[in-house]
C-alpha cells in the first residue's frame, strides 16, 4: 500500500510499488538521447522512443476508422469503447 497521503495505490509486485514511489518524488532516472525528456520506467522510455522518435503507431482494426494511436492499449480501448469491438 503507498504510503503518501490521499494515494490509494496497492501493489502486487515490489517493483510496482517501487516505480509508484519512484513517481510520487518525481525520480526520473532514464532520459531519452535524442531530446532529454526523461522517465520513471524503463518501458516508459521504450514508448517514448517507439511513438515519438520511430513514429509507431497502431492502427484502429475497425473498417472505416482511420485512427491511430501510440500504444497497442489504448487501441484496444478505443475499439472496444467506440466501437463495441472485441479482438480474439
Amino acid at each position: 500500500v503507498c504510503p503518501v497521503d490521499d494515494c490509494d495505490g496497492k501493489f502486487k509486485w515490489k517493483h510496482s510499488y517501487i516505480d509508484h514511489l519512484r513517481a510520487h518524488l518525481n525520480e526520473r532516472n532514464y532520459t531519452c538521447q535524442q531530446c532529454d525528456k526523461s522517465f520513471v520506467r524503463s518501458s516508459d522510455l521504450l514508448q517514448h522512443k517507439r511513438s515519438v522518435h520511430e513514429g509507431v503507431r497502431y492502427e484502429c482494426r475497425v473498417e472505416g476508422c482511420d485512427k491511430k494511436l501510440s500504444q497497442s492499449g489504448a487501441r484496444n480501448r478505443h475499439e472496444k469503447d467506440v466501437h463495441n469491438y472485441h479482438h480474439q
